[in-house]
C-alpha cells in the first residue's frame, strides 16, 4: 500500500510519544516509516498473520543476521500496535484485549521464527537430533519451548517476559543410544539448542532485543534444569499453558 503522508504525523506522534525510541528507530529505518504509514491501522492482526508476515519479512531480508532481522519485525509492529492503542478510534478501550492478542501473537511468531534458526544452525553444526542405537536403528527427538503465563494465557504487554520451558523427547524403551549428533547426547544436544535460542531472542544489540526469557515457573523453579524430559508429546491444555514455538526434530 502506498505511504498516506497525511497519517504520518499521526503515526510519528503517538509511537515517538508513547515510546521516544520509536524515533530513533524509524531514523535507522525511515523506509519503514514510510511503510507503516501506509498501514491499515483500523484492522488488528490475527494469530495467523504474524508468521506469514514474518516470514515475507525474512524472505525479503535473508537471515544472514537472523538477530537484526527479527528484532526490526519486532519493533515495526510494536509501533503499529501503539499507534492503534493510542487510537481510541481504532481500539476503543472497552478493546484492551485485542492488544495483549496482538502482543502474544507477535511473540509467538517471533519466538517460533527465532527456535527454527537456532535450530537450523546447530544441526548444520552438529547435525539434526538424530541418534543411532546399539541395533543400528535411528531415533528421532524433539524438541520445543511451551509458552506459559502471560504469554500462554494471550495477556502479554509491552514489558512482559516471556515465561518458558523448554522440554525434549526422552529416547524411547530399548538399546542404548550409541552416535549421532556430532557426538552430543540427547541432553547436550537440546542443552546447545536452548542456549542459543535463549542468546537469540535474549542478546541486547544495536537493533535491541526480542524477549527476556523467564524460565522459573518450571516445575523445580529456578533449582532446576532449564528443559525438562516426555516421553510423550505434550497436548494444549488449559489457559495459561500452549506451545508457543513449535517444535523441532
Amino acid at each position: 500500500m502506498a505511504p498516506n503522508f497525511a497519517d504520518g504525523g499521526r503515526c510519528a506522534g503517538e509511537s515517538d510519544g508513547a515510546a521516544p525510541f520509536f524515533a530513533a528507530f524509524f531514523a535507522r529505518h525511515p523506509d519503514l516509516f514510510l511503510r507503516l504509514c501506509g498501514e491499515d491501522l483500523a484492522r488488528a492482526r490475527t494469530r495467523a498473520d504474524y508468521p506469514e508476515r514474518l516470514a515475507r519479512w525474512v524472505a525479503e531480508r535473508g537471515v544472514a543476521d537472523g538477530r537484526a532481522v527479527l528484532r526490526r519485525f519486532k519493533y515495526y509492529e510494536l509501533a503499529r500496535i501503539t499507534v492503534r492503542e493510542l487510537c481510541t478510534d481504532l481500539v476503543p478501550e472497552k478493546d484492551a484485549a485485542v492488544t495483549l492478542g496482538e502482543l502474544s501473537f507477535l511473540a509467538d511468531a517471533l519466538l517460533h521464527r527465532a527456535l527454527d534458526i537456532a535450530a537450523a544452525d546447530l544441526a548444520s553444526r552438529c547435525g539434526p537430533p538424530r541418534w543411532r542405537d546399539e541395533q543400528g536403528g535411528e531415533v528421532v527427538l524433539r524438541f520445543c519451548a511451551l509458552g506459559l503465563g502471560k504469554l500462554g494465557s494471550e495477556e502479554l504487554n509491552y514489558s512482559s517476559d516471556v515465561d518458558l520451558i523448554y522440554v525434549f523427547e526422552s529416547p524411547p524403551p530399548g538399546p542404548a543410544l550409541v552416535d549421532g549428533a556430532g557426538g552430543l547426547t540427547p541432553v547436550e544436544y537440546f542443552t546447545r539448542l536452548a542456549q542459543a535460542f535463549g542468546r537469540l531472542v535474549g542478546e541486547i544489540t544495536p537493533e535491541g532485543f526480542l524477549y527476556r526469557i523467564d524460565l522459573d515457573l518450571r516445575p523445580e523453579g529456578s533449582r532446576a534444569s532449564s528443559w525438562c524430559r516426555w516421553t510423550c508429546w505434550p497436548r494444549t491444555t488449559s489457559s495459561g499453558r500452549r506451545r508457543g514455538s513449535g517444535r523441532h526434530s
